[in-house]
C-alpha cells in the first residue's frame, strides 16, 4: 500500500487524494443503489397461497310424530296434534358433523332437548349414544302445536332428557278439580252455618214463649 503522504513535505499528494475521493463516492453511490433496491423490493413484494376451505360443524335433523295408530303429518318441523293422545316424538340426526341439540316449542312454551349424541360424534363426555332421540307428549289438549328446531352445540340447561314424557294440560285439569273440592267445601260449610243460625233463632223464641 502506497503512502499517501510526501515524504519531505508531509503534504497529502494530488493523485492520492483523487483516488480516495474516487473510492469514497463510488461506496456512497453504491450504498444508495442498496438501499434504493431493498426500498423497492419491500414495496412490490408479495405471497400467495392456494385457497383455504374452512369446514365447519354443521347439526340436520329429521322428525316424526306419530301416535300408536297413526302418523301425524308435519311441515318444516312444525305439527298440529288435533286429540287428546300420547305422541310418540323421534329426532334422527341427518348428517350431523358436530353435536347438537333440539328447540321443542309446545303451544309456544319452549324446551331444549339433552345433547343427542351420534356414533360419529361421541366422546370421552358424551359417550353415550342417544340417536335417535325419542319422547312422549302426553296431551289432554286439543289442537297442541309442536315446533321442532334444530341447534348446533350444546344447550345451557337442557329440560328434556330421551325417553321423557312431558304432561301437557294435567296440571290445569288437577288445579280446576282442586278449585271445584273448594268450592263444594266452601259450599257445605255456609250451609252449616246458616243451619245453626237458624236453630240458634228458634232456641231464643222458645226461651221467650216459656218467660211469657
Amino acid at each position: 500500500m502506497k503512502n499517501l503522504f510526501d515524504a519531505k513535505n508531509e503534504k497529502i499528494t494530488e493523485k492520492a487524494f483523487s483516488q480516495g475521493l474516487i473510492i469514497s463516492i463510488l461506496s456512497i453511490l453504491l450504498c444508495i443503489v442498496a438501499l434504493c433496491s431493498v426500498t423497492y423490493a419491500w414495496f412490490i413484494g408479495e405471497t400467495s397461497s392456494g385457497d383455504n376451505t374452512l369446514v365447519s360443524g354443521s347439526f340436520e335433523i329429521v322428525s316424526a310424530v306419530s301416535t300408536s295408530t297413526s302418523v301425524v303429518s308435519g311441515t318444516n318441523g312444525k305439527y298440529i296434534l288435533e286429540a287428546p293422545d300420547k305422541y310418540l316424538v323421534t329426532i334422527t340426526p341427518d348428517n350431523a358433523t358436530a353435536k347438537g341439540y333440539c328447540v321443542i316449542k309446545i303451544d309456544g312454551v319452549e324446551y331444549r332437548t339433552n345433547v343427542i349424541v351420534t356414533s360419529d360424534t361421541k366422546d370421552e363426555i358424551y359417550s353415550t349414544v342417544t340417536s335417535p332421540f325419542t319422547f312422549t307428549i302426553d296431551t289432554t289438549k286439543a289442537n297442541t302445536i309442536v315446533e321442532i328446531e334444530a341447534h348446533w352445540g350444546i344447550p345451557a340447561d337442557p329440560m328434556i332428557d330421551n325417553l321423557e314424557v312431558i304432561k301437557i294440560g294435567t296440571a290445569s285439569t288437577e288445579t280446576a278439580s282442586i278449585e271445584t273440592e273448594s268450592t263444594e267445601t266452601a259450599s257445605t260449610e255456609t250451609a252449616s252455618t246458616e243451619t245453626e243460625s237458624m236453630e240458634a233463632e228458634t232456641t231464643d223464641t222458645e226461651s221467650v214463649d216459656i218467660s211469657e
